[in-house]
């Protein structure tokens, strides 16, 4: 009730639109939901060359001959989805929003960031063949700390924007894993074994999947959704996020 009632009064006094990065409250949007100068440094940040197939930022300069097709560690081991993209590198303003979202709860964030994810996977044509959108879920315990899922808030936003279905709840969490974030590749890897399952097989059967998260960065969480993803059926999965890690 409290969110429909919100909607109506957001209709009748809407709110300003502010930038998600810098919070400057916009006249008009443009072709992109932030600023012009928060668009210009987000177009410097992903100007560099990216791993054509996990999407992840490289280091260094694009030189005609000298950059890799892919990272080391996709040369090394091939994930199981079949690309990822992101909006830019995760650093900067983007790791800040992403980071406002998540833990400071500033839910009306995952629409602009949505609108981005959406902006920057149009220009991949595999992406066009993507036939329904499923976000990477939380554990319901977390899920009941936090209040929401921010890859569900961004999932709902991009599969309105590419008018894709919304598989809300083909993909479930099992185990409340701990955080990734100070593992190694294998601790990391070792830590999902068994976290995910496909709930209802039915919305990925046969489905070019996009699955959808906040960030990529050893592309573990990824790789284990599209694996399960793969075993319950479905054709392909891409991968499409905020913000992802830098490789080499």
């Amino acid at each position: 009730m409290n969110t429909l009632w919100e909607a109506l009064l957001e209709l009748i006094y809407p709110h300003p639109v502010n930038c998600p990065f810098c919070d400057r409250v916009l006249s008009s949007l443009g072709p992109v939901p932030c600023c012009a100068d928060c668009a210009r440094e987000l177009a410097h940040q992903r100007a560099g060359p990216i791993c054509r197939r996990c999407g992840k930022f490289l280091h260094g300069e694009l030189g005609p001959f000298s950059q890799p097709l892919f990272c080391l560690d996709c040369q090394m081991s091939r994930p199981t989805y079949t690309l990822a993209r992101a909006v830019g590198p995760y650093e900067g303003r983007l790791k800040e929003v992403v980071h406002r979202l998540k833990y400071q709860k500033k839910r009306w964030l995952a629409r602009p960031l949505g609108q981005l994810i959406a902006e920057a996977v149009q220009g991949e044509p595999a992406f066009g063949a993507a036939e329904v959108v499923v976000p990477v879920p939380l554990h319901q315990a977390k899920y009941r700390r936090r209040g929401f899922n921010q890859a569900e808030l961004l999932g709902q936003t991009l599969a309105r924007e590419l008018g894709l279905p919304f598989g809300k709840g083909a993909l479930v969490r099992l185990i409340d894993t701990p955080a990734q974030t100070e593992l190694g590749r294998e601790e990391r890897q070792h830590n999902l074994t068994g976290a995910f399952a496909v709930k209802q097989p039915t919305m990925v059967r046969e489905k070019r999947v996009l699955l959808v998260d906040d960030v990529l960065t050893t592309g573990s969480t990824a790789g284990e959704c599209s694996r399960v993803l793969m075993e319950a059926g479905a054709r392909q999965v891409l991968v499409a996020v905020v913000a992802a890690g830098r490789g080499k």
